[in-house]
């Protein structure tokens, strides 16, 4: 009686994993499909991040916001034109990224951008960690 229940319990765990592992298979989008957000979502997203965490006054966050979208569009236009030179584009890419904090750095306290800087820090560590694995010539 107890191996008949014990062997129908794992049969039942057996076949129920399966279908957990059918219906999951799917879920998480692929690059082919996802969408990338529009430059004015990404900018609401990062202004609204940046707000939180540097504590930014509402004058601030509306100058940062445009900076935010100016950059993000810089770099789409940027992306959209991949087929020039791989090196003018890390050129372009940096001249936009020293740009941005050159403007940003007008528009923060100190104390807000040191804060700004460190937690750039932190992202670029944390994207280290994934892109670590990677081997690059």
């Amino acid at each position: 009686m107890k191996s008949t229940f014990f062997a129908l319990a794992f049969g039942i765990m057996a076949v129920s994993t399966g279908f957990a592992q059918i219906q999951n298979n799917n879920t998480a989008p692929t690059q082919e499909n996802r969408t990338r957000a529009t430059p004015e979502e990404r900018a609401n997203r990062q202004t609204a991040m940046m707000t939180e965490t540097l504590g930014l006054s509402a004058d601030q966050e509306a100058k940062v916001k445009a900076l935010n979208l100016k950059r993000l569009t810089q770099i789409d236009a940027m992306r959209e034109n991949r087929e020039a030179n791989e090196k003018v584009n890390r050129n372009q890419a940096k001249n936009i990224r020293e740009n941005f904090n050159t403007e940003l750095k007008s528009i923060l306290t100190p104390e807000q951008f040191t804060k700004f800087e460190a937690e750039q820090g932190n992202m670029r560590g944390k994207r280290g960690k994934f892109n670590g694995a990677r081997k690059r010539s």
